[in-house]
């Protein structure tokens, strides 16, 4: 109990995944106006996205990096099916009247898992620290700095990227406004393979989704870095297998650049 309200834990026995993960979504924000209750649903890959890889990647030696609230549950799909053993976020940042140092949300689930961290203020010049670990895969999600080729060369697998629109629309830092700013009725993730471009590397998977005709950005936002999440695990069961293809982006492309 936390002061007039109550919050609870409930375990659910299940046989088909899928129809549960259909079942949360579809619960995911629910009012019931009337007994005043509010059930909200967390749908952290954490806790419900597990062994959807196999044994074989939970060996697999990945390095995370990512930044904003977008990029959690990317990150938390990655803790469950694999060994991160490196999360690279933005160095910490000063905000409000006080100056007061706040980490990034990505720093703080890597904290929550006693993952080491590694901040560099320039990624262009200060990347031994990665080099040195020799990861089998680099994963990037709004990292927010240029990744330079020593580094995209370094790991096994490459680097994957999951990026927030259907490549080669909307390449940048800011694809889901942009979507939402014209107006666009569909939008989607795509998953991809990095090369020294601004999200211009081969597609591997996309994912389509409708916009809804009120959904703002946040909600959009939202929406996306949990398919995002879930769209990463199957590309990782691709490269597992040997069967993730490359798909060269045609030359017919948008940008979207921060605001």
């Amino acid at each position: 109990k936390n002061g007039d309200n109550y919050r609870f834990q409930i375990t659910i026995k299940y046989k088909d995944e899928d129809k549960l993960l259909k079942v949360l979504r579809d619960l995911e924000e629910l009012y019931i106006v009337n007994k005043k209750v509010y059930l909200e649903i967390d749908l952290n890959p954490s806790r419900i996205w597990y062994n959807k890889v196999g044994d074989k990647m939970k060996d697999l030696r990945v390095i995370f990096m990512g930044t904003p609230d977008f990029s959690v549950p990317i990150l938390a799909s990655l803790i469950v099916n694999t060994n991160v053993i490196l999360v690279v976020t933005k160095i910490d940042q000063k905000v409000g009247r006080n100056q007061k140092l706040s980490f990034s949300p990505v720093k703080k689930l890597a904290l929550e898992n006693n993952i080491p961290l590694f901040q560099p203020e320039k990624i262009k010049t200060d990347y031994q620290v990665i080099l040195d670990l020799n990861p089998d895969i680099i994963i990037t999600c709004a990292y927010g700095q240029i990744i330079p080729k020593e580094v995209l060369n370094c790991p096994k697998y490459g680097c994957i990227n999951v990026h927030a629109s259907l490549l080669p629309k909307y390449r940048g830092a800011a694809p889901i406004q942009w979507s939402v700013l014209n107006g666009d009725k569909e939008t989607g993730v795509t998953t991809m393979y990095m090369d020294i471009g601004i999200d211009t590397g081969d597609m591997i998977l996309t994912e389509k989704v409708e916009i809804g005709e009120d959904e703002t950005t946040g909600e959009l936002w939202n929406r996306l870095s949990k398919i995002g999440a879930n769209l990463l695990v199957e590309t990782l069961k691709q490269i597992e297998n040997g069967t993730a293809p490359r798909i060269p982006q045609s030359d017919d492309f948008t940008l979207a650049p921060m605001f």
